[in-house]
């Protein structure tokens, strides 16, 4: 029986601070990038993406290194580490 339900919905936060020392330019630009209508999509886009890349890549590499037969479907949980680049805040709904 349910009683209650967790939703869960991070959001990465990219301040305009990080975006110009990353970038080498002044905190006005970044802003200007950052407010852009396009940039939430293009850089979900970019995540998404980048996250999809590695996994593969990893996986490709494991797959080439011989394993054993095992007699049961065993799925990988892997807890998400903090991001370097950006700062991870929940948002309540």
């Amino acid at each position: 029986m349910e009683n209650a339900k967790l939703f869960f919905k991070p959001s990465i936060w990219i301040t305009a601070e990080h975006a110009a020392d990353m970038l080498g330019i002044s905190i006005e630009k970044a802003n200007q990038l950052l407010s852009r209508p396009d940039t939430s999509e293009l850089l979900k886009r970019a995540m998404h993406e980048a996250i999809q890349t590695a996994l593969r890549s990893v996986l490709q590499e494991m797959e080439r290194i011989p394993h054993e037969t095992v007699p049961v479907r065993v799925d990988c949980a892997v807890a998400l580490p903090p991001l370097p680049t950006a700062h991870i805040f929940t948002q309540e709904f």
